[in-house]
């Protein structure tokens, strides 16, 4: 309870009429005690829970208590800074400023700047894109404390908890500062990033940026995909620009969808994942074929049939030659051949009714069984391969790039037959055995 001075000149005129009018502006109050009220004739002095009252009108509230041993307000303090959060008494505007609350309670009356911060926690590292929760440990209001320095978002107002995050590696200052007081406290953290921006099987190569400078940890490079993961391997590295290699010959067989990357700085993981999608078939043994040019082979001229148009369009118009014993034999091997008049052939798998065989047409270049021609490059599987199709796209490792555009019915599962081009009987060199075969997507 509080005693205002109208009150008090009211009690003094009616209730105390043998005391002498007051001449000052604020009497005193009418109980010996400051901290108690008159309560009536009938009750007499009563004793404040607690007060701050201007008992000498020198315009400042002295502190009074009737319960306690020492008060918790301070002397000659004229009010309270900021607005007061009382748990007991009172917060009213009591004097002559008007508008500004006043603190009235000796005992449980916290005002918003009486506040101190002690510390600022964090992880010390942190990644990038991901949050970060800052924590003050305060002596006094929560609401009383202002961050700053912030990634997204940069500053927050009040809290004893801050939560933001960054875009770009780096290290970085969050400061809290009190409403009022010097008890200001920063603290850092360093924004991690691992970043893949770039892989190729082909290459044997996976690029990964790591940042900010300065700092060292474990890198681990995975496959990852529907059927499971390989690691590739797990080193230390420094920040920095890597190009890592995928080991290619140490891949384990399956599908994969990303290429995974995780470093890790004092115990702190920062992870990036980069799509790639690819299957490992494994160990493939890699032979060749050829268009067998006639003016290379040996052998007496034997017959022959053929029709004339290209690899898709024939008007089965048969046509009886002679050719070189062995180089028919090639043909019906290798699926097409060059004559001595320079004249390309494949094998005519369409038409009939001809008189001699091998029956084969006339094209203008060798054709694929996908349709189409083939050229140097491409490569032929087994039909209804589970894995390879036509336009597949394969990786054959130190060897580069290859499309399947055609099918044989001699290759193997784990094989590939490599086209190369015209050249003699028998003659082609194959890239060779046991070699890590990769399918692209």
């Amino acid at each position: 309870m509080k005693i205002k001075s109208k009150t008090i000149f009211l009690t003094c005129l009616l209730l105390l009429s043998s005391f002498a009018v007051c001449a000052r502006a604020c009497p005193p109050p009418p109980c010996p005690n400051p901290c108690e009220y008159w309560g009536g004739p009938d009750v007499g002095c009563v004793c404040h829970e607690a007060c701050c009252y201007d008992s000498d009108c020198d315009g400042f509230f002295e502190c009074y208590s009737c319960n306690l041993d020492t008060c918790t307000c301070e002397d000659d303090q004229s009010k309270c800074s900021g607005c007061c959060k009382c748990d007991m008494g009172m917060c009213e505007d009591d004097d002559s400023e008007c508008g500004d609350p006043d603190c009235w309670n000796c005992m449980d009356c916290e005002c918003e700047c009486d506040i101190t911060i002690n510390s600022v926690s964090s992880d010390d590292y942190a990644c990038v894109g991901c949050d970060v929760t800052f924590t003050a440990d305060v002596m006094g209001n929560c609401s009383c404390v202002d961050w700053s320095g912030g990634g997204d978002p940069e500053s927050q107002d009040g809290g004893c908890t801050f939560i933001t995050q960054w875009d770009t590696p780096d290290t970085y200052t969050v400061t809290a500062t009190p409403d009022c007081g010097d008890s200001e406290k920063d603290k850092q953290v360093t924004v991690v990033e691992c970043d893949v921006t770039s892989a190729d099987v082909c290459q044997d190569k996976i690029h990964v940026n790591l940042e900010p400078s300065g700092l060292s940890g474990t890198l681990k490079l995975e496959l990852t995909g529907p059927g499971g993961s390989h690691t590739i391997r797990e080193v230390t590295r420094s920040s920095g620009s890597y190009d890592e290699t995928f080991d290619v010959p140490n891949l384990s067989t399956g599908e994969y969808t990303k290429v995974k990357a995780t470093w890790t700085v004092e115990n702190s993981p920062c992870v990036d994942e980069y799509n790639y999608h690819i299957r490992v078939l494994g160990e493939y043994d890699h032979t060749c074929y050829n268009t067998p040019d006639e003016s290379g082979c040996t052998g007496s001229n034997e017959w022959f049939s053929y029709t004339t148009g290209t690899c898709t369009v024939t008007d089965c118009t048969w046509t009886n030659a002679q050719g070189k014993s062995e180089w028919l034999d090639e043909i019906e091997e290798n699926g097409s051949g060059k004559d001595v008049s320079g004249y390309i052939y494949s094998l005519e798998h369409y038409c009939t009714g001809n008189d001699y065989s091998p029956k084969l047409r006339r094209t203008g270049a060798p054709c694929a069984q996908c349709g189409g021609t083939v050229s140097v490059g491409d490569v032929a599987v087994k039909p209804s391969h589970p894995y390879l199709d036509c336009d597949d796209t394969v990786c054959v490792y130190g060897h580069g790039t290859h499309t399947v555009v055609d099918t044989g019915s001699g290759v193997a599962e784990a094989q590939l037959d490599h086209y190369t081009g015209v050249s003699a009987c028998n003659v082609c060199t194959p890239p060779g055995n046991d070699i890590m075969t990769i399918k692209l997507f």
